[in-house]
Parts: structure tokens; sequence; C-alpha cells
């Protein structure tokens, strides 16, 4: 039987653990937005947990771009939540190369911290 004192320190550690870390190894978060170099030295571009604390669940989202480039710091996703609505920029520049094709069928796909599922844009990076 679990001692009371160790049954204490699991809960303590279950609340003292960041629950808000990083949703993928070697990923770097900017303006709200977390970004992923994949093997194909493509990026995937996500929503940090962060912006789901402050809006609340999802429950619309806008893509301002309209164009198959983008760039750093250029406006591209209106986010609105039960709580409140932002606008996203872009922590890197280059191609669009896809949209998260779920996101239209499934949009509480954003509400969930799997970056597999709830990635917004893959994005071949500018060289140079």
């Amino acid at each position: 039987m679990m001692s009371k004192f160790a049954w204490i320190n699991r809960i303590k550690n279950f609340f003292s653990t960041n629950q808000m870390s990083s949703p993928l190894p070697k990923e770097n978060i900017k303006n709200g937005i977390w970004y992923h170099l994949e093997d194909n030295e493509n990026y995937l571009l996500g929503l940090d947990p962060g912006v789901l604390s402050k809006t609340g669940k999802i429950e619309y989202v806008h893509f301002l771009i309209t164009d198959k480039e983008i760039n750093q710091d250029e406006s591209f996703i209106e986010v609105t939540g039960e709580n409140s609505s932002t606008i996203l920029t872009s922590p890197i520049s280059g191609i669009i190369l896809s949209k998260n094709p779920y996101l239209n069928d499934n949009l509480s796909r954003l509400n969930y911290g799997d970056p597999h599922e709830n990635w917004l844009l893959e994005v071949a990076p500018n060289k140079g």
C-alpha cells in the first residue's frame, strides 16, 4: 500500500509539472506560434498552448493569408475563442506548402495539445 507521504508527493509532482510544456522536441515559440523543423527541412507551425489559455476554447479560425508566400512577423491567422480573439504573426518566412486540411472538418483539434493533429501550416523556409 502506498504511504500517505508518497501519495502526497505524487500529487505535488503532478501539479508542479509544467503542463504547458513544448509539444514537440526541438521546437521554438514566438508570438504565440510554435514552429518545429521536421526531418524533411520544412517547418510545422501551430498554436502555443499559452494562446489557448488566453482565448479559451477555440471557436473560429480565419487564415488572413492568400498568397503562397509568408513573411516573418506577417499577420496570418485570426483565432477567436470563448474568451477573446487574437491575430497571430508568423515566426518564419517561406513558402506555404499546406494548411492543415483536417481543421476544416474538426476545428476542435486546436483545443488539444497533440502537435501532429493541431498544426496550422507547413512551410518551406526561405534559404539564405
